[in-house]
């Protein structure tokens, strides 16, 4: 199981949304965000970290769904993380790791 996590720029969240739909995922958690500029005078952007765990075989499919709806190839279009998950649980059924992600 791995866990994607993608920042991208709030004005690709609709185009993000429709790619992830199209890949079979069984659903995504979003949070909008507010980053820090660094710089003096840098203005603070608006972004959203969409989070998704899938079964490993999934994990191309998904990173090339965001990749290519959400590049903005400027500096500050976003970044994908991917790690692992070492064990999950679905609260309602009880279910673990694999089977608890759908």
């Amino acid at each position: 199981m791995k866990r994607i996590e993608a920042f991208v720029r709030h004005f690709k969240i609709d185009d993000v949304k429709q790619a992830l739909r199209r890949a079979p995922i069984s659903g995504a958690v979003m949070t909008e965000l507010w980053s820090i500029p660094t710089a003096p005078r840098g203005a603070r952007q608006a972004y959203a970290k969409i989070e998704v765990i899938v079964h490993d075989d999934l994990v191309e499919r998904v990173v090339g769904a965001i990749e290519s709806s959400a590049g903005t190839r400027p500096a500050g279009g976003g970044s994908i993380l991917v790690s692992a998950v070492a064990h999950a649980v679905a609260l309602p059924n009880g279910q673990i790791d694999e089977a608890a992600i759908g």
